[in-house]
């Protein structure tokens, strides 16, 4: 058993000033089926993975068929089928203790969440022997089982340090205040509500990203992405990076990302109003 003084050395020799941290993508990028989550995703990752460095991509289904009309996205990036949970801790041991084959990783997506949580819960409902026929119906301890599984698998991918990027389809659900309804709806990735905060908590980002068309006077109908980078009391987002409007175009978000990633965005003085105030659910998860 170590002695007092050997915990406080090796406390002591893992400081590492604040100042030369490097700081990575950790994302949760949602939205309708066909806005571009996995295209954005993966430029994004493009972009900032350094050129020595590989990109994983984990495919749910057949996702990365997105990105044949762009060649470029599937640059120096491995596809991986997603089969079980057991992949992604099996991934983040290797990517953590550098192992052949997986010690130049520089950025992992998953693509996409809200299908591999489906997936678990009938893995779990095989577990303890009930039907996963088309009449079977997963129960509340099933999903509470997949929640608990999620966050054990997701979690020390989320904490390399590496660039990782979630997505999922979108929800919207009714707000409650305890069991008491509001009548308000709220638009949030969809994924059980225990397991989405707690991811919500390990990201720096949470984006929502939607289309429309806009069709100029005179000129050709156009498609316009946006994504809702900051909260409101409809959206589910929020963003570390400081000084964006609520709601941006990839393109100024991927150029300020750059800027927070390089430390050269305008830093903002910190006060009491400017302090992003975010409230967490509480989530009674226990890991063993």
């Amino acid at each position: 058993m170590a002695t007092e003084a050997q915990i406080l050395a090796e406390l002591e020799s893992s400081m590492v000033d604040m100042d030369q941290l490097v700081v990575d993508i950790k994302t949760l990028l949602y939205g309708e089926s066909g806005t571009g989550k996995t295209v954005l995703g993966m430029q994004i990752l493009q972009q900032f993975t350094p050129e020595n460095k590989r990109i994983v991509f984990i495919d749910s289904a057949r996702g990365y068929v997105s990105l044949n009309n762009h060649p470029e996205l599937k640059r120096r990036t491995k596809r991986i089928q997603y089969e079980g949970l057991v992949q992604i801790a099996a991934l983040a041991n290797a990517i953590k203790q550098g192992k052949p084959g997986f010690a130049d990783i520089g950025a992992v997506m998953v693509d996409e969440l809200s299908s591999i949580q489906i997936k678990d819960t009938h893995v779990v409902m095989k577990g303890r022997g009930e039907s996963t026929g088309e009449f079977a119906q997963p129960s509340q301890p099933d999903m509470g089982v997949t929640t608990v599984r999620m966050i054990k698998n997701f979690s020390p991918l989320l904490e390399l340090p590496i660039h990782v990027i979630l997505t999922s389809h979108l929800r919207e659900d009714e707000l409650k205040i305890g069991k008491m309804e509001t009548g308000r709806m709220v638009t949030r990735p969809f994924l059980m509500p225990q397991l989405s905060g707690v991811l919500r908590g390990l990201v720096h980002e949470v984006l929502y990203l939607s289309a429309d068309t806009k069709a100029p006077v005179g000129g050709k109908p156009t498609y316009a992405r946006t994504l809702q980078v900051m909260p409101t009391n409809k959206i589910v987002a929020k963003t570390r990076i400081g000084g964006l409007s609520p709601t941006v175009s990839p393109a100024t978000y991927i150029k300020a990302l750059g800027e927070w990633i390089e430390g050269s965005r305008p830093t903002q003085k910190a006060s009491v109003d400017s302090i992003e105030d975010e409230t967490v659910e509480s989530h009674a998860v226990v890991i063993e």
